[in-house]
């Protein structure tokens, strides 16, 4: 039943990591592994041991990137961490959940058109011409 619940407030599938990297939690370095990740959150074995949940944590990335989060909750020597914000396209590649081929089409704003129907194109144009005429 838990496990059910913790996947259902999961929005994108976690992989499997072995990934060691530095952290902040919420200031002091210490040393992690990255056991499993998905673009949100994660899941870190930390080499000091538990961490309060609530707490704030910064993963350095081997990349030099650095991802801020909470943990959300923690184990003898575990925690979970949600992500501030998802993961960026570079570091996600990176990590190995991208391939570097997906390709984002941003959504296209409909052309904003003038009175007349002509576009938007045309009322520059018309208002160029007054100007410089």
């Amino acid at each position: 039943m838990g496990e059910e619940l913790n996947n259902e407030r999961r929005r994108r599938e976690r992989i499997a990591a072995d990934i060691s990297l530095t952290c902040r939690v919420p200031a002091q370095p210490i040393k992690a592994r990255l056991l499993d990740l998905s673009h949100n959150g994660c899941r870190v074995e930390l080499a000091r041991g538990r961490t309060e949940p609530g707490a704030s944590i910064v993963l350095e990335m081997p990349n030099g990137d650095t991802v801020q989060g909470q943990v959300m909750w923690s184990t003898a020597k575990e925690a979970g961490v949600r992500f501030a914000r998802s993961l960026r396209p570079q570091t996600a590649i990176m990590l190995g959940l991208d391939d570097g081929q997906t390709i984002v089409v941003a959504a296209q704003p409909e052309p904003a058109s003038d009175s007349e129907g002509k576009g938007v194109l045309h009322h520059w144009y018309r208002n160029l011409i007054k100007v410089f005429g």
